[in-house]
């Protein structure tokens, strides 16, 4: 990917060939549905706004425009023709993070501002941005477009309206067992996502960095939350330890074996055990008069529960505290055996987080069925709608059912988790396994579009999501503006 530190040369000379490629699909994709929404195409695709460019064939394969990378693009228009900046929300690690709002989509947004002040900032934003392309899960914010200038970075991402968990402890002050386990329950599958999927460690886990996406309905004191800043995460490798010349994270949450300079992602499952405890207990598990003292504490896991807690506490919330604060981390919890523990079982959680109806399941795994693509536009068209809104009610809905079905909760759903899943939820009895496991290999095969062999949850939720949506003209309006934005760099509502 191109950063601002190229040639203008260097960036040019891939835009065309990855442009003009798309822009050619593009425009048969266009002529070959234009009778599924003739007047939506034919009031916004003309002649002025269409230039195909050379004549020269140059197809692309179908499965690309499966891929939600196609649809993440710096747009290259200036970005107070695309946004009005509403005001500051916080700080992310190494930038600054607002709120603004599309002009024509009116659609909020967060905006995360990142100073690149040398070439090797520049790379580290790009690694940063390529990485959030490749996030595909329910508890991870998304990322929809960047800018670029030769002094910034403007990352725009989804905005979570419910604040931060920060914001949410200094209001609430100590949270119920129920309602810290629904929190932390999301944290650890985002974590195992992370770590197991993508080898990533997050190294900046806090409430700061977990945003309040909204609260659920099965509760009052229940909140849908998902995991920000990617800004100081690194690949690993499971084989080796980390090392690093300089200590990262934040004070209050830094596990002992970063201070040394020698980790690996159970410095993640650390942070989490401190947030824990800070959302059962209402203050940090290590505290002292100043930095040195500090880290002293936490260097030799010295903390301890308030008697009140000790005697009213669940014996279960007090073991997953210990079990993620263990000073050696060979023998601190994983984020799969954190999901796993009986604390989560005490409180029924994850029937909590995975909970649809049967009917709202039934139709889901009948759109799936009958889930055709036609033509390259109809793959974008899925692909840019549940990516750009992820808050709408029925796509929130079909992300519980990918849960459901994903035994692992790794965000990759492989074919024998399809099958068990038909047969636990849906058929109940009613159909055979040899019926069920026919119909999970012919599903599968239909979903896994970019033929990694697995089915990713934008794959499922783009198969199951209920076609009516896709005739609101809105939509239509909205999809052919971005892609000729994207595509062609031209701009229908250009002044």
């Amino acid at each position: 990917m191109g950063t601002c530190y190229e040639t203008r040369a260097d960036r040019t000379r891939f835009i065309i060939d990855e442009d003009f490629k798309i822009k050619q699909e593009l425009i048969r994709a266009i002529q070959q549905s234009s009778k599924i929404h003739q007047t939506q195409i034919g009031d916004t695709v003309n002649d002025k706004v269409i230039d195909i460019g050379p004549k020269k064939s140059m197809p692309m394969t179908y499965r690309a425009f499966g891929n939600r990378e196609k649809i993440i693009n710096e747009n290259k228009r200036t970005l107070k023709d695309e946004y009005n900046i509403l005001g500051p929300l916080g700080e992310g690690g190494y930038g600054e993070v607002y709120l603004v709002s599309h002009i024509k989509m009116k659609l909020k947004r967060a905006m995360k501002v990142i100073p690149v002040n040398s070439k090797n900032e520049g790379e580290k934003t790009d690694e940063e941005i390529e990485l959030l392309k490749n996030l595909d899960h329910p508890n991870i914010v998304k990322l929809f477009e960047y800018f670029c200038d030769s002094e910034k970075y403007y990352l725009i991402t989804e905005y979570c309206k419910g604040g931060d968990l920060f914001d949410l402890i200094k209001t609430k002050k100590v949270f119920s067992e129920q309602s810290a386990a629904y929190i932390m329950y999301q944290i650890f599958r985002a974590l195992i996502y992370c770590h197991y999927t993508h080898q990533l460690i997050h190294r900046d886990i806090k409430p700061e960095n977990i945003v309040v996406y909204r609260q659920n309905n099965a509760g009052e004191d229940l909140y849908d939350v998902k995991l920000i800043d990617f800004g100081i995460s690194k690949i690993f490798n499971k084989s080796e330890k980390t090392n690093d010349n300089k200590v990262k994270g934040s004070l209050n949450y830094i596990a002992p074996e970063v201070i040394k300079k020698d980790y690996d992602e159970k410095c993640d499952i650390w942070s989490c055990g401190v947030i824990l405890y800070i959302l059962v207990i209402g203050k940090y598990p290590f505290n002292g008069k100043d930095k040195e003292e500090i880290l002293n504490r936490i260097e030799h896991g010295n903390y301890s529960f308030p008697n009140e807690f000790t005697k009213e506490s669940s014996p279960e919330i007090q073991s997953l505290i210990h079990q993620c604060l263990s000073v050696k981390p060979s023998e601190r919890i994983s984020a799969k055996e954190a999901l796993n523990h009986p604390f989560f079982n005490l409180y029924e959680t994850k029937e909590y987080f995975i909970h649809v109806t049967e009917s709202f399941l039934n139709k889901t795994i009948n759109n799936i069925k009958k889930y055709e693509i036609n033509n390259t536009l109809q793959e974008l068209t899925f692909t840019y709608i549940v990516h750009n809104y992820p808050d709408q009610e029925e796509i929130n809905l079909i992300n519980r059912v990918f849960s459901k079905f994903n035994i692992k909760n790794d965000g990759k759903m492989n074919e024998d988790e399809l099958k068990k899943g038909l047969l636990k939820y849906l058929y109940k009895g009613k159909k055979s396994k040899d019926v069920a496991e026919k119909e999970a290999n012919a599903i599968f095969h239909k979903l896994d579009k970019n033929g990694n062999g697995y089915i990713e949850c934008e794959e499922f939720v783009r198969a199951g999501i209920d076609k009516k949506l896709l005739k609101i003209k809105m939509f239509w309006n909205l999809l052919l503006i971005f892609w000729i934005k994207i595509v062609m760099g031209k701009y229908p509502w250009k002044n």
